[in-house]
């Protein structure tokens, strides 16, 4: 997961990006942590991150943005559900 992160960060020549994200690691991993375990989440993380590369290694941009655009919306659901079920983790 996040050697791919910073794969897209590199190639994208989005220094900053990963910067941000190196930042946010501590949360990022929480949230890890906590959505490894939901059924089926690592297969469907896989697959779209699968996707992603496919479409970039196509070079058919608008797919490909498509496609990170539906895994940062799916990430962000299960983020709202964790805020829901964890509330103390996330102040």
């Amino acid at each position: 997961d996040q050697i791919l992160h910073k794969y897209l960060a590199q190639v994208g020549h989005s220094d900053r990006v990963w910067n941000v994200i190196e930042n946010a690691k501590l949360q990022l991993n929480r949230v890890r942590m906590l959505t490894y375990p939901m059924a089926g989440y690592m297969q469907i993380i896989v697959d779209q991150h699968r996707e992603i590369v496919e479409r970039l290694c196509s070079g058919d941009e608008e797919k490909a943005v498509a496609a990170m655009k539906h895994h940062l919306n799916d990430v962000l659901q299960r983020f709202e559900i964790l805020i829901k079920d964890y509330p103390d983790y996330f102040i």
